[in-house]
């Protein structure tokens, strides 16, 4: 619910209770949320089970996101990246770079650059405390020392699509106009080779536990 009291529908309490049938059978090292209540509750079942405590990352935050990435679209506040002609824009910018993409001249009316480079820096730091270095300029994680084998990340729909174009090194342009939205409880699992230092987007949008 996005109301005063943001929490969870009874559907999303049936959801994230399923869900954390399975996530609670991976030996997680740590567990992070974004700092909103509803993502929040949707982490608990898993945390209990596993009994691990998570840390927040404010970038991860749906509401940040959303607050500034919004516009009147058919008498509702909607996405911006579900709005036709943004999603028509995108397509010009799907084999660019997010550079090339935030000049265009509608999209520098949004504030895509200061979010996509707000998750940027923080996936950056975040990732450091887990053993890697992000190079950005050659798509690639170089890896430093042994922190962790498995992570989990609870967060919601709209902020993800930041969050995963920019763990990919992808345009977000391309991310959003190559990948569906994810559903309201799934799963999409990342895997960085420590040899190599290249990050693989393993599942997607995994809705069968």
């Amino acid at each position: 619910t996005y109301d005063k009291n943001d929490s969870l529908t009874e559907n999303g309490v049936y959801q994230v209770n399923e869900i954390s049938k399975y996530l609670c059978k991976i030996p997680f090292n740590f567990a992070f949320t974004s700092p909103v209540k509803r993502t929040k509750l949707s982490a608990e079942p898993t945390l209990k089970k596993i009994g691990l405590t998570s840390s927040e990352l404010d970038w991860a935050s749906e509401d940040f996101a959303f607050f500034n990435f919004n516009e009147e679209y058919e008498g509702s506040r909607r996405w911006i990246f579900v709005i036709p002609k943004y999603l028509e824009t995108f397509k010009k910018y799907k084999d660019k770079t997010n550079k090339e993409m935030y000049e265009d001249p509608l999209l520098k009316t949004t504030k895509i650059k200061m979010i996509q480079e707000t998750v940027d820096n923080g996936i950056d730091e975040w990732i450091k405390t887990l053993g890697f270095i992000h190079d950005r300029n050659n798509h690639k994680y170089n890896f430093k020392n042994h922190v962790a084998d498995n992570v989990i990340i609870f967060a919601h729909q709209g902020i993800s699509t930041f969050i995963f174009s920019s763990l990919l090194d992808m345009c977000y342009a391309k991310f959003r106009l190559t990948y569906p939205l994810l559903d309201c409880a799934s799963i999409s699992v990342f895997d960085i080779e420590e040899k190599t230092g290249i990050i693989t987007l393993e599942k997607f949008n995994e809705i069968k536990y």
